[in-house]
């Protein structure tokens, strides 16, 4: 899958700009944004050393976290995300991501298939979707420049394991939001997205 150009001339456009000092602290808490720079920062370091999988929220230390310098302390928000990808018949088709419109994605889970409530897909609905220059730093570095990362700021489904559901109950599988026993939010790389 193929992703189409998340970036565009609009990204010193200070609409899109989003300040993390200065703005984030005005973001409710109700949408995710709880120590939302920390596990930013998580995600893009684990992205960095390829250490990410689809939905597997990793937490660095702060050390680690120093390693991670993101430029002018701005990420720039975009309002869609175009996915080129080809279908069954080998045709190219595009299919888009609007937060406000078209939210809801899914990606290969990372579960363990022979465990009892294995499931082959991850849901969420996206609430953000973002690009971030960064700079990494440290002996496990792969670059000295700046590199432009996209991610998207979601929020997670739960799949109903007690629900009755594939193709031998006849039933779809039911998904709802998590509650807050664990992390309803995270972060994805848009490559991840079926």
């Amino acid at each position: 899958m193929d992703i189409a150009d998340l970036l565009d001339e609009n990204e010193g456009d200070p609409a899109l700009e989003v300040h993390i000092q200065a703005n984030i602290q005005l973001f409710s808490p109700d949408f995710g944004l709880q120590n939302f720079v920390p596990r930013l920062i998580d995600h893009l370091l684990a992205r960095l050393l390829g250490m990410d999988h689809a939905g597997v929220e990793h937490e660095s230390t702060d050390e680690e976290r120093l390693m991670i310098t993101i430029d002018n302390n701005r990420f720039y928000r975009h309002q869609e995300l175009h996915l080129n990808y080809t279908t069954y018949d080998n045709r190219r088709v595009q299919d888009t991501i609007n937060p406000r419109t078209r939210p809801d994605i899914m990606m290969l889970s990372g579960d363990n298939e022979e465990s009892d409530h294995a499931h082959p897909y991850w849901y969420a609905r996206v609430l953000g979707i973002y690009h971030v220059c960064v700079l990494h730093m440290g002996e496990f570095s792969k670059s000295s420049r700046l590199q432009t990362l996209q991610f998207l700021h979601v929020w997670w489904f739960g799949h109903h394991v007690k629900h009755r559901s594939g193709w031998k109950a006849h039933h779809l599988h039911r998904v709802s939001f998590i509650d807050g026993d664990s992390e309803p939010f995270g972060f994805i790389d848009p490559a991840h997205v079926i």
